[in-house]
C-alpha cells in the first residue's frame, strides 16, 4: 500500500520537475529577450545620440559656408531634415552647390567617426577631393572656401602624417587653394600642374591666365601648331578682359561702339578702314556659346573658323588692341626690357602689313 502511495507522489514530484524546468527554460529564453530588447534599445539610442551629435557637428561646418541663419539638419525618425531659415526644406529645392556643400560637410564629419571629432581629425589620413570649388555655384564659392581652410588647419594642425590632395581644372580655384595651404602650412605645400600629359611644379600664386593665353595668341600667329592648341573660348576671355579694362565696353560692341570708332577715325584713313572690315564682334563668341551654333544646325559644335583663318582672326584681334593700346600686349607678356621693345616693334609691323593688305581703295 505505501509503495503504491509513494509511486504516486514520485509520478507527481516527477512531472513537477519537468514542468519546472520547461518553465525555466522558458523564463530564461523570456530574458535573453529581455536582453536582447536592452540592447536593441540600448543601441538605437546610441544611434540616436550618434545621429543627434553627427548632425550637431555637420550643422557646425555648415555654419562656416552658409553662415548662421543658413542651412541646417534636424534629426528625425527617418533621418534627417533640412531646415532653412526656421524652415524645412524639401532636398528638390536645394541647388547644386548647396548640395555638395552638404556632402562635403557630411564627408569631414564621416571622417572622425566613432570619435571625438577633433581627435578623429587629428589622426593620419589620406584625403582626395576633386574639383571642391570650382563645381560649386558662386554663392557658395566663399563660404566652401573657407570651409575648406577650417578643416585644413583642424586636420593639419599637428604633425599627424596626414595628406590632403585637391583636384581642380580651375586656375583661380588652383590659386586659391594655394593660398590657404600656404597660409596654413607655412610653405611646405607643393602644387603641380597636369598639362599635355605631364606633371610639372606649378607656382599658382604667381601664375597670370591672362598673361598666358595672350602670349600664346602672339605667338599663334605664326605657328599653327600653338594656333591648333588656342581654344575660341579663350580668345574671348583675352577680348573680355581688354574691351571691359582698357575701354569700358561690352564685349559684342566693342569693335562698333563710336567711342572706338572716333579713336580709329582719329588715327587715319587706313585704320578706319581696318575697323570697318574687322568682323570682331560676329566671330567671338560662336565658338564659346554653343546656343548659336545648334541654331544653325550644327550639332557636332565644329569651330566656326578653320585653322587658317582662326589663325587670321587671332592675328587681327590682337592687332585691333595693338593699335588702341600700343604697350599693352608687350608689357603684359614679357618682363624684360629688350623683349618688350622687341615684342612692340614685332607688332608696329604686323599692324603696317595688315593695313597695307587691306588698303582698299573705293
Amino acid at each position: 500500500m505505501a509503495a503504491i502511495e509513494a509511486s504516486a507522489e514520485i509520478a507527481k514530484f516527477s512531472a513537477a520537475t519537468d514542468n519546472f524546468e520547461k518553465e525555466s527554460t522558458e523564463l530564461s529564453n523570456i530574458q535573453t529577450e529581455i536582453e536582447d530588447l536592452k540592447a536593441a534599445i540600448k543601441d538605437l539610442r546610441h544611434n540616436s545620440s550618434e545621429e543627434a551629435t553627427g548632425a550637431e557637428q555637420i550643422n557646425e561646418l555648415l555654419k562656416v559656408v552658409f553662415g548662421r541663419n543658413g542651412i541646417q539638419l534636424r534629426p528625425s525618425d527617418h533621418g534627417y531634415i533640412i531646415i532653412n531659415r526656421e524652415k524645412k526644406m524639401s532636398p528638390e529645392y536645394l541647388s547644386t552647390g548647396e548640395r555638395n556643400a552638404l556632402a562635403l560637410s557630411y564627408f569631414f564629419v564621416q571622417i572622425a567617426e566613432g570619435e571625438e571629432f577633433e581627435d578623429g581629425l587629428k589622426k593620419s589620413h589620406l584625403v582626395v577631393l576633386d574639383d571642391p570649388i570650382s563645381s560649386f555655384d558662386l554663392d557658395n564659392r566663399y563660404g566652401v572656401t573657407a570651409l575648406i581652410g577650417f578643416m585644413t588647419r583642424q586636420m593639419l594642425c599637428t604633425p599627424n602624417g596626414s595628406k590632403l590632395l585637391f583636384l581642380t581644372h580651375d586656375p583661380s580655384v588652383a590659386y586659391d587653394l594655394s593660398k590657404i595651404l600656404n597660409a596654413n602650412l607655412s610653405g611646405s605645400e607643393l602644387t603641380w600642374e597636369f598639362s599635355e600629359g605631364k606633371i610639372t611644379h606649378k607656382n599658382f600664386a604667381a601664375s597670370d591666365v591672362y598673361e598666358d593665353i595672350l602670349r600664346r595668341m602672339f605667338w599663334a600667329t605664326a605657328d599653327k601648331g600653338v594656333c591648333e592648341k588656342l581654344t575660341a573660348n579663350e580668345v574671348r576671355r583675352v577680348w573680355e578682359a581688354f574691351v571691359t579694362f582698357e575701354l569700358g565696353e561690352k564685349t559684342t560692341d566693342a569693335s562698333t561702339s563710336a567711342k572706338v570708332r572716333k579713336y580709329f577715325e582719329d588715327m587715319g584713313e587706313r585704320q578706319k578702314k581696318f575697323l570697318e572690315f574687322y568682323p570682331g564682334r560676329v566671330f567671338i563668341n560662336p565658338d564659346s556659346h554653343a546656343a548659336s551654333q545648334l541654331s544653325y544646325f550644327n550639332f557636332g559644335l565644329q569651330p566656326s573658323l578653320e585653322l587658317d583663318e582662326f589663325q587670321r582672326f587671332i592675328g587681327e584681334t590682337l592687332c585691333f588692341m595693338h593699335m588702341l593700346s600700343p604697350y599693352h600686349i608687350s608689357s603684359r607678356i614679357s618682363h624684360k626690357s629688350a623683349e618688350r621693345i622687341e615684342i612692340k616693334n614685332m607688332l608696329d609691323k604686323r599692324v603696317e602689313n595688315l593695313l597695307e593688305l587691306e588698303e582698299i581703295n573705293l
